[in-house]
């Protein structure tokens, strides 16, 4: 992992998928780490919608709260539910890699 660039926390229950993502995200120049961090890139099932609902709000009480981006292919079971308004971003599966990065560097900003 690199030491420099901003801080993402990565929350992915998919071994597979933590482990390409983060390498992506560390090419793009981000620092992933698994506590902390400026910014909480998630995906919203882990492994059910209802355990990504939790994950959103400890995380949204954490002080200082962090910027939290969702990254699912469930995100319309996230419309309307008090959770929405804790996120700053929603990206829907597959998210093309631009997007991504360009999100994550935008909340950062």
């Amino acid at each position: 992992m690199t030491s420099e660039g901003p801080a993402v926390r990565l929350l992915e229950d998919d071994p597979g998928q933590r482990e390409l993502r983060g390498l992506l995200l560390e090419a793009k120049g981000f620092r992933v780490v698994s506590e902390g961090g400026d910014l909480v890139l998630m995906d919203l099932c882990m492994p059910r919608v209802e355990d990504g609902l939790r994950v959103i709000r400890e995380i949204a009480a954490e002080v200082p709260r962090p910027k939290i981006v969702v990254i699912s292919g469930y995100a319309a079971a996230l419309r309307g539910r008090e959770e929405e308004e804790m996120v700053d971003a929603v990206l829907e599966k597959p998210c093309p890699t631009g997007k991504l990065v360009e999100t994550l560097r935008r909340m950062l900003a």
